[in-house]
């Protein structure tokens, strides 16, 4: 999924897209803009010209200060830190999850020692914005999770912690 806010005449408006592969999330979308923003219509769709995609969006003048990270340009440029209010409200384990399923994925990953080959599953946070891999890295300690990092990849590898995300992040679908 990827989204954006922007300008539109008297008003700004967020508009989220996600594949049609994974219709739980735009709901889970739909239903966190609802609660967000209760007086206002909440546009749940296809994407246009984007076939075999949907989108979320609402139409409301308070997004700059809600979301002041939204900005001209791609994200890893600008800064996507949360502001002293986003860090008060805040909670780790929906913004995490919405993290992973943005920018993430769950798969096995197979190793070969002589002749057995071990299965290990784990989480791929994959991202160019060192802004964003922070904050992963916070929420997962705030989880009492370990990550580590790798070049633009922040890897959850332990059983544990894999355990802890299948039951926070669950499946996208």
């Amino acid at each position: 999924g990827d989204g954006r806010s922007s300008r539109t005449g008297r008003t700004f408006r967020l508009r989220l897209f996600q594949d049609n592969r994974y219709p739980a999330v735009s709901a889970g979308w739909a239903r966190d803009l609802r609660v967000l923003f209760p007086d206002n219509r909440v546009h749940v769709g296809a994407a246009g010209t984007e076939r075999g995609c949907h989108v979320v969006g609402v139409y409301s003048n308070p997004l700059p200060a809600l979301f002041p990270q939204h900005g001209p340009g791609p994200k890893h440029t600008r800064s996507l830190a949360l502001t002293d209010a986003q860090r008060r409200v805040v909670r780790p384990r929906p913004l995490l999850r919405g993290l992973l399923h943005s920018d993430g994925s769950r798969y096995a990953d197979h190793r070969v020692r002589g002749d057995r080959t071990y299965t290990y599953v784990q989480y791929a946070f994959t991202n160019r914005s060192e802004d964003l891999h922070a904050l992963v890295a916070e929420l997962a300690g705030r989880l009492g999770l370990r990550p580590t990092r790798t070049g633009k990849n922040t890897y959850f590898r332990r059983r544990a912690d894999v355990r802890a995300l299948d039951g926070c992040v669950g499946p996208k679908g």
